[in-house]
């Protein structure tokens, strides 16, 4: 690796001196093993999914409910995976110490900070999407409080995004400084004697093409573009709205208009989410798959297929939203079970008064406010005939 502090250059002397420049004389070396987790994207999207998909006003309810115990749970686990990627990244970029770090486990660790980061936007995106009729009311009644934590959200979503600048910008020099592999006179080594040092270090494993890491780069740099984005805009409106709030409130209409292509534009980032976490999915599976080819060829354990500290806590941090449904889907439940049991039989009392009686809730507030002493009497008259044949 370039650490930017000439232990690569460091590293390849040694090798010189080692073998005379013959790098055929090498031999294969150990790269250790990454663990990271994809729980949170996946919980994200299928709850994301779960909340565009839903036609009823009680499972847009329930999706909200999960949504926000999700981006609890999710936020956190979010902003300690950024703070390991700083910690990492800072050892190999600033010549702390490269021990134990490789090619790949520098691009696990991209990967996996831009991974996490993404489904945070999820519960911003659909908080902000532009609801109307019923959707409106069931959403300011039963969801107030989702909608009362935007502003913490944001803070929150904020602060996970400026950790992640650092592995960004990591990610952006990796990507596009100069190489110091070539047949420049300022190069370290030729393009033919790093090819000799892939085949002596990787063989009989199955490394990335080079097409196949410009792809991760490119799904790596978009996603941290649209949540760089997103975030920004966010810190900025944030500003314009507590400093120049009232200056805005004169120019509704052309808010009205702003409004507009930023709702366009959230629409389409909530399409882009999902293909860009794919993406990084199948990125995160390709690098771990090369680094199990290099574990069985050295013939040693896979310390990535069994369960650990990692795996475990990373799993159990998302408890919360199951818990979260088990007890929504019970409560909805005993909602219904009890607009059952609304529906109930007039009392005695009831149908010797005269007084009209409603089967259901809908009868109720389809009755008209005020009768006619006519209407009145017909209707007691139908009432009282119709219990007298039903008794």
């Amino acid at each position: 690796l370039d650490d930017r502090q000439g232990s690569f250059a460091a590293f390849i002397q040694r090798l010189r001196n080692a073998t005379n420049e013959d790098f055929s004389l090498i031999q294969q070396c150990k790269i250790p093993m990454s663990v990271g987790c994809i729980c949170s994207s996946i919980l994200g999207t299928g709850l994301a999914f779960f909340y565009v998909l839903s036609s009823r006003s009680k499972t847009k309810k329930l999706a909200l409910k999960l949504l926000s115990s999700f981006d609890d749970c999710a936020t956190f686990f979010t902003f300690s995976i950024q703070i390991a990627s700083i910690v990492v990244l800072a050892k190999v970029d600033y010549g702390v110490s490269a021990a134990s770090m490789g090619d790949v486990t520098v691009r696990t660790t991209w990967t996996v900070s831009a991974l996490t980061l993404l489904p945070l936007m999820y519960t911003l995106l659909l908080s902000g999407l532009p609801q109307t009729g019923a959707n409106r009311q069931f959403t300011k009644a039963a969801a107030g409080t989702f909608l009362t934590t935007d502003a913490r959200r944001d803070l929150l979503f904020s602060i996970c995004w400026a950790c992640s600048v650092y592995p960004i910008l990591s990610r952006m020099i990796e990507s596009f400084a100069e190489s110091v592999v070539g047949y420049k006179p300022s190069d370290i080594l030729t393009t033919k004697q790093w090819r000799m040092l892939q085949d002596s270090c990787l063989s009989q494993t199955s490394p990335p093409s080079m097409a196949e890491y410009r792809l991760m780069n490119v799904f790596g740099i978009m996603a941290s573009l649209l949540t760089s984005l997103f975030a920004i805009s966010k810190i900025v409106m944030a500003g314009l709205h507590r400093h120049y709030d009232h200056k805005l409130q004169r120019h509704h209409d052309l808010m009205n208009i702003v409004q507009q292509p930023l709702d366009y534009l959230g629409r389409i980032s909530l399409v882009c989410v999902p293909l860009l976490s794919i993406g990084l999915t199948w990125s995160y599976f390709r690098l771990q798959s090369f680094q199990a080819n290099i574990t069985q060829a050295l013939s040693t354990q896979d310390s990535d297929s069994e369960w650990g500290f990692g795996q475990v806590v990373s799993v159990v941090v998302f408890l919360p939203v199951i818990v979260e449904a088990f007890f929504s889907w019970h409560e909805q439940q005993e909602e219904s079970a009890g607009e059952h049991s609304l529906v109930q039989e007039p009392t005695e009392e009831a149908v010797e008064s005269g007084s009209s009686y409603y089967t259901s809730q809908d009868d109720i507030d389809e009755a008209p406010a005020e009768h006619s002493s006519a209407d009145k009497s017909l209707s007691n008259t139908a009432t009282l005939l119709k219990w007298r044949q039903t008794i």
